[in-house]
């Protein structure tokens, strides 16, 4: 028996259902029902989804354990971890942009410098923070 039969009928003994049942609710017949829990046959990716969903589970918990699935979804992925790096570097070097401005224009008492390049620099530095709030917009829900 694959883990991919061994979770379905996990799962479909879980919901207190029995294959004449979960076969009524996929529109297919008991019989299929048990070759997937037998591994005679394996559903494709479609059904996979509509299994998952007649039993109130994941598909994820379909494949790799219904443990499993839960620690996967759970840990953080690694595209939060790269949002998370990716908004510190542009925090810093917004910051970094923000003091160089701050400093040409009051220390050096604007040398060199005009109103245009004060204005480009605070657009820039503009640009760099709205990136990292983009990037940070996984850790709020956004996608």
């Amino acid at each position: 028996m694959t883990d991919i039969a061994r979770n379905i009928k996990h799962a479909r003994l879980a919901r207190g259902m029995n294959q004449e049942q979960l076969a009524e609710a996929l529109g297919v017949t008991r019989q299929t029902v048990s070759n997937w829990e037998r591994s005679a046959s394996n559903p494709d990716l479609a059904t996979l989804e509509r299994i998952a969903a007649a039993l109130e589970t994941d598909t994820a918990g379909l494949i790799y354990g219904v443990g499993q699935s839960t620690k996967l979804a759970g840990s953080p992925t690694l595209r939060a971890l790269a949002c998370a790096l990716l908004y510190a570097i542009l925090l810093c070097f917004g910051g970094l942009v923000f003091v160089y401005i701050m400093m040409e224009f009051f220390v050096l008492g604007g040398s060199g410098i005009g109103v245009s390049t004060v204005t480009d620099g605070f657009i820039l530095w503009g640009l760099i923070l709205l990136a990292g709030f983009m990037a940070a917009r996984p850790f709020e829900g956004g996608k």
